[in-house]
């Protein structure tokens, strides 16, 4: 599920489309991701990637501009939003132990989007904007026996010349061991919820 709002400043107003009431945008289709989980010495490196595809049509609640094409508001629309997450991080143990373990380090997030806006009587315009994060990483987890819950947190919230941007990452995993030893090569089967938030004001 997508949320949010597109904005715009025309002539010192501020203009804004809801991703939901709008555009029509609201629960998407995911595409299987992939992640990779590399453990040394109370070394832990993550990388994830996942992608999102959200097709909707609805009103335009003000004006909107997308790949130099205008539109006005009250106009009927069609929008394609094709949404890419991927990110890396590398922790270290700050608390260790065999059951309960905290990781905390630094990584780099990318989170690009591809839209495709279209009116029968201004024309389609498209764009794609990919964004690279440096965030902070946490990396809590608890096992016992043969289970594992553990989550993965990436944070940013900075302002540098009028610009700003702020970042919110967490991947919760829970999982069964199937086979294999806690501390050397494992089979887990795993469930897991992922929460992104992204916002950003650019001057």
């Amino acid at each position: 599920k997508i949320e949010g709002q597109v904005s715009a400043n025309a002539l010192g107003v501020q203009a804004y489309n809801d991703f939901n009431s709008d555009l029509g945008l609201d629960t998407g289709d995911g595409t299987p991701g992939g992640r990779v989980d590399f453990d040394w010495a109370g070394l832990h490196v993550l990388v994830n990637v996942s992608k999102s595809k959200f097709t909707g049509s609805g009103t335009t609640g003000s004006d909107i501009e997308v790949g130099g094409v205008n539109i006005p508001a009250g106009q009927p629309i069609d929008t394609d939003l094709e949404v890419g997450l991927g990110q890396g991080a590398v922790t270290w143990d700050f608390i260790p132990g065999k059951t309960i373990d905290v990781g905390v380090g630094l990584g780099l997030a990318g989170v690009g989007w591809d839209t495709t806006v279209t009116n029968t009587t201004f024309g389609t315009g498209s764009n794609s904007t990919t964004v690279p994060v440096p965030i902070l990483a946490g990396r809590p987890k608890v096992e016992f026996w043969r289970a594992m819950v553990s989550g993965d947190l990436g944070w940013m919230d900075v302002a540098y010349n009028g610009d700003k941007i702020s970042y919110l990452d967490l991947d919760l995993l829970a999982g069964i061991r199937i086979f294999g030893r806690p501390d050397g090569f494992r089979l887990l089967l795993n469930a897991g919820y992922r929460y992104t938030d992204l916002a950003g004001n650019y001057d």
